[in-house]
């Protein structure tokens, strides 16, 4: 079965028999490498694994680009110059700030 059509049988109840409802929700759903384009791509995978997941915060489709560095120029981080390599460095310390600062506010309040 291709990745794209199980959301679709469960979505259509088609796997009742086996106990999984086409009401089911998942935490973590982990998609592999599909997320790369040559695959089903991030799009399509967010469209239709999305509505497959709990409503919480924690709740996640776990995957990673296996093909990037080939497909993506300058993709991998020996080929990346050093502005991007800072940039992305400087963006990763700029979000584990504001979650850090979220979650010293919340034990705080």
């Amino acid at each position: 079965m291709h990745a794209c059509q199980l959301p679709r049988v469960i979505h259509e109840n088609l796997l009742s028999e086996f106990k999984l409802p086409s009401s089911i929700k998942f935490d973590r759903i982990d998609v592999s490498n599909i997320l790369d384009a040559n695959y089903v791509g991030l799009r399509d995978v967010l469209t239709l694994w999305g509505p497959l997941l709990e409503g919480s915060r924690s709740a996640a489709i776990v995957g990673y680009f296996m093909n990037w560095a080939i497909f993506q120029n300058a993709g991998s981080a020996t080929t990346a110059d050093g502005d991007v390599m800072k940039r992305l460095a400087l963006r990763v310390i700029e979000k584990e700030m504001v979650r850090f600062n979220l979650t010293f506010q919340r034990k705080v309040q």
